[in-house]
């Protein structure tokens, strides 16, 4: 992606909808394993050069959730990059 012009990648995140149903999702849904397998994915596609933003955009319920998917995500920088 970098090599199409693209410095960095934002992940927005499922938001307002169920990757388990596959229906809308109103309010403020916490998909944290979806979102962690999303990053994952998203990571593994792109490579290790890319710079990813993660915006969950306040989905996450509690505190303990945000600062679970933010330490999943410490593990997907690599040297020299990082994920904002």
């Amino acid at each position: 992606m970098q090599g199409a012009g693209l410095p960095a990648l934002q992940d927005p995140s499922l938001l307002f909808w169920d990757p388990l149903t596959g229906k809308p999702d109103p309010g403020r849904p916490s998909h944290i394993e979806q979102d962690i397998e999303a990053c994952w994915a998203v990571r593994a596609a792109v490579g290790p050069e890319m710079v990813l933003s993660f915006d969950p955009w306040g989905t996450y319920r509690t505190y303990e959730e945000a600062l679970r998917v933010g330490r999943e995500l410490e593990k997907l920088a690599s040297p020299g990059t990082s994920i904002r």
